[in-house]
């Protein structure tokens, strides 16, 4: 299957790589298919290409690159919904909004995006937590 994409022009993926949100991101609640995308020159960052909207992607990253100590509960009912019955089938991605200067790029704590690897599930969460900012500098 090929995609129109944001920043790669055409891209030929495979549909069992579909990532299918169940809670959507928030503020698109039309689009809930999307695929991770490396970015190869840059190895911490890929894009969550929406696989309906090619000007919609988001730069995401693991967020234990920049803050280590990062951490938060995931709910039963998202355990539920994205039918998480092993912490290995668990990754997390933060939406980051990249300037020009790389250092003052901004990661979102408090929103961060679960995947279940197994079943090409997703949701994203909010963390009630004041110390988490939409707009966390990723250089303190």
């Amino acid at each position: 299957m090929k995609i129109k994409t944001k920043f790669f022009g055409d891209v030929e993926i495979n549909k069992e790589d579909i990532i299918l949100f169940k809670r959507p991101i928030l503020g698109f609640d039309d689009d809930n298919e999307f695929i991770l995308i490396d970015i190869k020159e840059l190895d911490s960052l890929k894009c969550l290409q929406s696989i309906s909207k090619s000007s919609l992607c988001f730069i995401v990253s693991t967020p234990w690159i920049y803050f280590e100590n990062y951490a938060f509960d995931i709910e039963e009912q998202v355990k539920e919904e994205l039918k998480i019955t092993s912490q290995e089938d668990v990754e997390v991605y933060n939406i980051l909004t990249l300037k020009e200067d790389f250092d003052s790029s901004t990661i979102n704590l408090s929103a961060p995006i679960v995947f279940n690897n197994a079943k090409n599930f997703a949701s994203q969460i909010i963390i009630n937590d004041d110390s988490l900012k939409t707009s966390h500098p990723i250089k303190s």
